[in-house]
C-alpha cells in the first residue's frame, strides 16, 4: 500500500508539529506533500528539510530551505488541494483556513 499524502496547515504551530510527531512514529504510512507555516520560518525550513514536501506556504517571504515558498492564504489552497494530498490537517485558525477548506 502506498503511503497516504497529508497537507499540514499550520505546520509550525503546536497542534502542526505534534501532527508531523504522529506522522514521524507512524513511518511510511504516510508522507508530507504540503507544509504550510506561519512566521515562524526557522522551524518551517527545519521540517522543509526534513519532510521534502511539493508545496511549502508562508506568511514570510523569507527564503525557506533555500525555496521561495507560496504566499497565504492562495497558497493554502494550492496546498490542500495538490493532487497528491489524500488528508488535511488544518492546525491554523482564521479566514485562511476556512478558504483552504
Amino acid at each position: 500500500m502506498s503511503p497516504l499524502g497529508i497537507a499540514v496547515l499550520g505546520s509550525t504551530g503546536s497542534v502542526g508539529t505534534q501532527t508531523l510527531s504522529v506522522i514521524d512514529h507512524l513511518g511510511d504510512r504516510f508522507r508530507v506533500v504540503s507544509l504550510a507555516g506561519g512566521s515562524n520560518t526557522d522551524l518551517l525550513s527545519e521540517q522543509v528539510r526534513r519532510y521534502k514536501p511539493a508545496i511549502v506556504v508562508s506568511r514570510s517571504s523569507e527564503l525557506v530551505a533555500g525555496r521561495l515558498p507560496l504566499a497565504s492564504p492562495t497558497g493554502l489552497v494550492d496546498a490542500a488541494t495538490h493532487p497528491d494530498v489524500d488528508i488535511v490537517v488544518v492546525a491554523t485558525s482564521g479566514h485562511d483556513a476556512i478558504v483552504a477548506t
